[in-house]
């Protein structure tokens, strides 16, 4: 039996104030895609044929951070693109507007167990990481450095 590949992924990586990111440690894995046991990652879930960006981080939030619908975070905007294991993937980063930050989504304890919230230190120094996070991880710190050089009005 051959596993069939999605065609695109999207991340997330939902940041508080720049300076704690939302984790998960992976429990499945999935080495075709660069997954394994104990990585740790962003949110991040393979698209559904015909499914938009949209509606896949929609999905993701409810199945890997806040089943509840409590978080509010601001509108996800593109971060970066890249292809991981010949998946195209997009990362979107938001920000955390309120509500509980112990949340967890509907696939907690199967497929992935919650971290929550994390210093950014815990990337700087945690191996294993799943493939793709190194690069999505570069790029919010590049868009952290930008923002900061704009000054506090430069948006979420």
């Amino acid at each position: 039996m051959s596993l069939i590949l999605p065609n695109s992924s999207v991340a997330l990586i939902i940041h508080s104030g720049w300076e704690t990111v939302y984790m998960i440690s992976e429990k499945i894995p999935k080495p075709q895609i660069g997954k394994k046991l104990g990585d740790l990652s962003f949110p991040w879930e393979s698209q559904e044929p015909e499914e938009t960006d949209e509606q896949a981080l929609h999905r993701l939030l409810q199945e890997e951070v806040d089943q509840h619908g409590d978080l509010r975070i601001s509108e996800p905007r593109i971060l970066c693109a890249l292809s991981v294991h010949g998946v195209a993937t997009r990362c979107y980063v938001a920000c955390y507007r309120g509500g509980s930050q112990d949340t967890w989504g509907t696939h907690a304890g199967i497929e992935y167990d919650p971290l929550g919230f994390q210093s950014l230190e815990i990337l700087r120094g945690t191996k294993p990481r799943r493939d793709g996070i190194d690069p999505m991880f570069q790029s919010f710190l590049a868009e952290k450095e930008r923002r900061a050089e704009r000054g506090p009005r430069a948006g979420y």
